[in-house]
């Protein structure tokens, strides 16, 4: 009902920011089908009210529920390949990283506005980088998986810049490959939470 209000471009940003809450409620459907609950009641209440070519998806257990609730949407390929898998085989880390990279490369591409451009490319490469870390830090990927996980989008990160990230020993060596980058005012961190306050405080203030 909203978007009826709105102008071409107003429309094509509500659009970009309802996909974000819509990929966040695809999430939770699919944490669901690995939980023994029945009904997520969060997903419902944005099924009910926002999302309503979604419905049911409160309620799913399997992909092949996910994939018929989904098969008109954008998001179908992505589940399909999920359909003959074993559930137990299914890595959810490397499906929710699938939707955030199709929600940040589907942004990249719509915005016309140069300054929404600059700001959504700066957001790019530092989700990048606080993803890096945290593969690094908690979840010991190899360098390879760590590259096929990031966004295939480099804004103010020359592509050898973003490799000598991706190649540190540590995480702490992140820092002394920052400072000599665009983004140097934010090397100096205490941890990941620290970079990631900094963070908002640099693309928002």
């Amino acid at each position: 009902k909203i978007v009826k209000y709105l102008d071409k471009n107003d429309t094509k940003i509500f659009n970009i920011l309802i996909s974000k809450y819509e990929i966040n409620v695809i999430k939770r459907a699919i944490r669901l089908i690995f939980s023994k609950k029945d009904v997520d009641e969060n997903i419902k209440v944005w099924t009910n009210n926002i999302f309503k070519e979604l419905k049911d998806l409160e309620s799913v257990s399997n992909f092949e529920e996910l994939y018929k609730i989904l098969e008109h949407t954008t998001y179908k390929k992505m589940i399909q390949r999920y359909l003959q898998t074993d559930v137990q085989n299914v890595d959810v880390f490397k499906i929710e990283n699938e939707l955030d990279k199709m929600y940040f490369k589907n942004v990249y591409k719509l915005i016309d506005s140069k300054e929404l451009k600059t700001m959504v490319g700066a957001k790019i490469d530092l989700t990048n980088i606080s993803w890096i870390y945290r593969m690094k830090e908690h979840y010991k990927l190899s360098e390879e998986d760590i590259s096929s996980s990031l966004i295939d989008i480099s804004y103010n990160l020359t592509k050898t810049e973003m490799m000598r990230i991706i190649k540190t020993d540590d995480v702490e060596s992140i820092k002394q490959i920052l400072k000599k980058t665009y983004y140097a005012k934010l090397a100096d961190y205490e941890d990941i939470f620290d970079f990631e306050n900094k963070t908002r405080k640099f693309l928002y203030s």
